[in-house]
């Protein structure tokens, strides 16, 4: 057994630092998988013996169904349902208003069951579903049950660290895999660096929540080594960023780092967090650290200006009439010709390419004929998951940010600012291409989607 639970122990941060392994693709017979997915599923098999294995060992509770009073005499019901303590789910359901004793993980339960339900209504939907499924296992079913069991294996904030640490270092690895390709000068036909990626923007999609996460929470660090590993990879991870070209990724990633400067000091504190404000380290109340930040902005504004300028993609989004921006007003304008007759159910994961090259008679010749997504998150989710999974995903994604907003006003957690910033980066460049419908993305939504439940039970209980 104490063989076991290092095993377990450690899972989730070794899967989360493989996510990149999505690429070495796998097929037995008609069956297709990856490296990734057999990774989680073993894991998943490995926590389900683990909880079972506890069963046995520890007395289970029995399920029980109880009523109880909230504030003012409002009823809810609580429902307990577990195999043993480590499978324990508790689902609050209020009557007659808001239940402030809701449990934190609960509050995500119906959108992602929305979401799920939308991807599954969408796939039954199609004459073909085969890849539907396909993208409904990988990208929705195994990540959701990963983040699930990985919340249920934290029990301190010793391991959201070695999750964090994780995340970081797969960030810093892929990182100086990428330099190799770039001394040994392998670009795509523009001149931007891609590495083992299928494009430049799928590895700055990847990258840019990790720098983020790296860039905040440095900032905070307390110990000069936490602090030098962090800031080192943020600069390495940046470098490489910055060669991707991708102009949707620094969108994002200077919105999240001016939501952050706002959030840091022209949002004033909750109530409860006055005092977590007071204990906050003196430089967060110094014009030194507003200045750092301005500079930094300035910094990476003219980085931007004076070296994309030369690039070649710089250039083609000069010359108009074939830019990349006008390629994505025509992919947008056929995905809205698609979305108008699938308005309901939409057209089930992956089959967006398809239905884009069907619907090609109704407009001058594509700019892009290869376009597997949509280029906008919102359009992919409301074409792929349906109406259903559309309000699933818009619900679940206001949680997430009220949530990460209010534990930092509340309780100046920096980890909840450093998510705050990587879901402003996801919605910023969700607008122009699709951060989350992809197998390391899915999973790292996942990752964030769970942490900030397990941020908020350790909010409540301290």
């Amino acid at each position: 057994m104490f063989y076991l639970q290092k095993i377990i122990k450690w899972s989730p941060a070794i899967i989360i630092f493989a996510a990149p392994l999505y690429l070495v693709q796998l097929k037995f017979g008609w069956f297709s998988t990856n490296a990734l997915e057999i990774l989680m599923a073993g894991f998943l098999l490995i926590w389900l013996f683990y909880s079972f294995a506890l069963f046995f060992v520890t007395p289970a509770p029995r399920p029980s169904v109880s009523a109880q009073g909230g504030e003012g005499g409002k009823a809810g019901v609580q429902i307990n349902l577990g195999l043993a303590s480590r499978l324990e789910f508790t689902l609050t359901l209020p009557k007659g208003g808001n239940d402030r004793k809701e449990a934190w993980r609960s509050q995500f339960f119906l959108p992602i069951i929305l979401i799920l339900a939308g991807a599954l209504s969408s796939s039954l939907a199609v004459a073909d579903p085969k890849t539907s499924f396909g993208i409904l296992k990988s990208w929705f079913v195994l990540p959701a049950l990963f983040g699930w069991a990985m919340a249920d294996l934290i029990k301190e904030k010793e391991d959201i660290k070695r999750i964090l640490i994780a995340w970081i270092s797969s960030g810093v690895a892929v990182s100086l895999i990428s330099l190799i390709y770039f001394w040994q000068g392998k670009f795509t036909f523009d001149g931007r660096l891609a590495a083992f990626y299928l494009s430049p923007n799928h590895l700055a999609m990847y990258l840019a929540p990790a720098f983020l996460v790296s860039l905040v929470l440095g900032f905070f660090a307390r110990k000069d080594a936490e602090k030098i590993f962090l800031y080192a990879a943020a600069i390495l991870m940046a470098v490489v960023i910055y060669f991707t070209f991708s102009y949707g990724a620094w969108l994002g990633i200077l919105a999240g780092i001016l939501v952050v400067i706002i959030v840091l000091y022209f949002v004033p504190p909750a109530k409860a967090g006055v005092q977590a404000r007071i204990n906050l380290d003196s430089r967060l109340r110094g014009n030194d650290t507003k200045k750092f930040f301005i500079v930094f902005i300035v910094v990476i504004l003219l980085i931007i200006l004076l070296f994309l300028g030369n690039s070649q993609k710089f250039i083609n989004l000069v010359n108009f009439d074939r830019s990349s921006l006008q390629s994505r007003l025509m992919i947008w304008r056929s995905a809205g010709l698609i979305l108008k007759d699938h308005w309901f159910l939409g057209i089930g994961p992956g089959n967006f390419q398809g239905q884009y090259l069907a619907y090609q008679k109704y407009f001058p010749p594509y700019l892009e004929w290869a376009v597997p997504q949509p280029h906008n998150l919102f359009l992919a989710f409301w074409l792929q998951t349906g109406l259903v999974g559309l309000a699933g995903f818009i619900w679940l994604y206001i949680l997430l940010l009220k949530i990460n907003l209010s534990l930092w006003l509340k309780q100046k957690e920096p980890l909840a600012l450093a998510l705050l910033a990587v879901l402003i980066y996801i919605l910023i460049h969700g607008l122009l291409d699709t951060p989350l419908w992809k197998n390391d993305l899915a999973l790292i939504f996942a990752v964030i989607i769970f942490l900030t439940s397990q941020i908020g039970k350790f909010e409540q209980n301290s």
